[in-house]
Protein backbone atom coordinates (compact mmCIF):
# COMPACT_ATOMS: atom_id res chain seq x y z
CA UNK A 1 0.00 0.00 0.00
CA UNK A 2 1.36 3.18 -0.70
CA UNK A 3 0.12 6.58 0.22
CA UNK A 4 1.39 9.46 -1.70
CA UNK A 5 1.00 13.36 -0.77
CA UNK A 6 1.56 16.82 -0.53
CA UNK A 7 4.24 16.61 1.49
CA UNK A 8 6.61 13.55 2.66
CA UNK A 9 4.53 11.07 5.25
CA UNK A 10 5.88 7.31 5.71
CA UNK A 11 4.18 4.60 8.22
CA UNK A 12 4.78 0.87 9.02
CA UNK A 13 3.07 -1.22 11.98
CA UNK A 14 1.87 -4.48 13.16
CA UNK A 15 -1.76 -4.72 12.24
CA UNK A 16 -3.34 -6.61 15.04
CA UNK A 17 -5.78 -9.89 14.17
CA UNK A 18 -6.94 -9.65 11.10
CA UNK A 19 -8.75 -12.52 9.33
CA UNK A 20 -6.98 -12.60 5.92
CA UNK A 21 -4.62 -10.86 3.11
CA UNK A 22 -7.41 -7.87 1.99
CA UNK A 23 -7.99 -7.24 5.25
CA UNK A 24 -4.57 -6.91 5.99
CA UNK A 25 -4.85 -4.06 3.35
CA UNK A 26 -7.55 -2.57 3.59
CA UNK A 27 -6.69 -1.79 7.54
CA UNK A 28 -3.05 -0.65 6.29
CA UNK A 29 -5.05 1.73 3.81
CA UNK A 30 -7.79 3.01 6.67
CA UNK A 31 -4.35 3.67 9.02
CA UNK A 32 -3.02 5.59 6.33
CA UNK A 33 -5.43 7.86 5.64
CA UNK A 34 -5.91 8.54 9.17
CA UNK A 35 -2.42 9.48 9.57
CA UNK A 36 -2.57 11.61 6.02
CA UNK A 37 -5.56 13.10 7.95
CA UNK A 38 -4.07 14.22 10.97
CA UNK A 39 -1.24 15.69 9.35
CA UNK A 40 -3.71 18.06 7.40
CA UNK A 41 -3.24 16.53 3.78
CA UNK A 42 -5.92 16.59 1.49
CA UNK A 43 -5.34 15.57 -1.56
CA UNK A 44 -3.82 11.73 -1.45
CA UNK A 45 -3.02 9.01 -4.10
CA UNK A 46 -3.51 5.58 -2.68
CA UNK A 47 -1.64 2.85 -4.92
CA UNK A 48 -2.12 -0.96 -4.10
CA UNK A 49 -1.00 -4.32 -5.63
CA UNK A 50 -4.17 -5.64 -4.57
CA UNK A 51 -6.76 -5.26 -7.27
CA UNK A 52 -9.72 -6.40 -4.97
CA UNK A 53 -9.31 -3.16 -2.70
CA UNK A 54 -9.58 -1.34 -5.76
CA UNK A 55 -12.69 -2.28 -6.96
CA UNK A 56 -14.00 -2.66 -3.18
CA UNK A 57 -12.48 1.34 -2.44
CA UNK A 58 -14.32 2.38 -5.56
CA UNK A 59 -17.70 0.62 -5.48
CA UNK A 60 -20.12 -1.41 -3.07
CA UNK A 61 -19.32 -4.11 -4.85
CA UNK A 62 -17.20 -6.11 -2.02
CA UNK A 63 -19.20 -4.37 0.68
CA UNK A 64 -20.49 -7.88 2.12
CA UNK A 65 -17.17 -9.73 2.66
CA UNK A 66 -15.52 -9.87 5.55
CA UNK A 67 -13.35 -6.57 5.47
CA UNK A 68 -16.69 -4.78 4.29
CA UNK A 69 -17.06 -2.34 7.28
CA UNK A 70 -13.40 -1.59 6.51
CA UNK A 71 -14.07 -0.59 2.90
CA UNK A 72 -17.42 1.98 4.30
CA UNK A 73 -14.99 3.51 6.60
CA UNK A 74 -12.31 4.43 4.11
CA UNK A 75 -15.16 5.40 1.83
CA UNK A 76 -16.50 7.58 4.02
CA UNK A 77 -13.02 9.13 5.77
CA UNK A 78 -12.24 9.76 1.90
CA UNK A 79 -15.67 12.09 1.44
CA UNK A 80 -15.35 13.49 4.96
CA UNK A 81 -11.91 14.40 5.74
CA UNK A 82 -10.19 14.74 1.91
CA UNK A 83 -10.60 17.11 -0.89
CA UNK A 84 -9.45 14.10 -3.28
CA UNK A 85 -8.86 10.41 -3.05
CA UNK A 86 -7.29 8.56 -6.05
CA UNK A 87 -7.23 4.87 -5.82
CA UNK A 88 -4.94 3.03 -8.26
CA UNK A 89 -3.42 0.04 -8.95
CA UNK A 90 0.01 -0.16 -8.99
CA UNK A 91 2.40 -3.48 -9.81
CA UNK A 92 3.85 -5.07 -6.87
CA UNK A 93 7.22 -4.25 -8.86
CA UNK A 94 6.76 -0.62 -8.16
CA UNK A 95 5.60 -0.66 -4.69
CA UNK A 96 8.53 -2.38 -3.41
CA UNK A 97 8.88 0.64 -0.92
CA UNK A 98 5.23 -0.13 0.70
CA UNK A 99 6.16 -3.60 1.01
CA UNK A 100 9.79 -3.14 2.78
CA UNK A 101 7.61 -1.19 5.51
CA UNK A 102 5.27 -3.67 6.04
CA UNK A 103 8.00 -6.61 6.20
CA UNK A 104 9.64 -4.47 8.99
CA UNK A 105 6.59 -3.53 10.87
CA UNK A 106 5.85 -7.04 10.40
CA UNK A 107 8.49 -7.76 13.15
CA UNK A 108 7.72 -5.29 15.77
CA UNK A 109 5.43 -6.05 18.86
CA UNK A 110 1.29 -6.15 17.90
CA UNK A 111 -0.36 -2.95 17.51
CA UNK A 112 3.41 -1.02 17.56
CA UNK A 113 3.31 1.68 14.65
CA UNK A 114 5.59 4.79 13.23
CA UNK A 115 4.68 7.57 11.49
CA UNK A 116 7.35 9.38 9.86
CA UNK A 117 7.06 12.81 8.38
CA UNK A 118 9.76 15.48 6.81
CA UNK A 119 11.54 15.03 6.89
CA UNK A 120 11.63 11.13 6.06
CA UNK A 121 14.68 8.26 7.38
CA UNK A 122 17.06 7.92 5.15
CA UNK A 123 16.07 4.16 4.85
CA UNK A 124 12.64 5.52 3.90
CA UNK A 125 14.22 8.12 1.59
CA UNK A 126 15.99 5.29 -0.23
CA UNK A 127 13.48 3.08 -1.00
CA UNK A 128 11.22 5.49 -2.40
CA UNK A 129 14.36 6.20 -4.56
CA UNK A 130 14.21 2.82 -5.52
CA UNK A 131 10.56 2.18 -6.40
CA UNK A 132 11.21 5.61 -8.93
CA UNK A 133 14.83 4.53 -10.60
CA UNK A 134 14.54 0.75 -10.72
CA UNK A 135 12.99 -0.77 -14.15
CA UNK A 136 9.98 -2.16 -13.35
CA UNK A 137 8.68 -5.65 -14.45
CA UNK A 138 4.78 -6.54 -14.99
Amino acid sequence: MGICSTGPLAGAGRIELVHDALCAEAMACLYALRAAANNGISHVSVETDCSVLVQALKSADYDQATAGVIFKQIRLMSLVYFVKVDVSFAYRSCNSCAHELARRGANWDPGQMSIWTDPLPCFVRSLVVRDYTEPTYQ
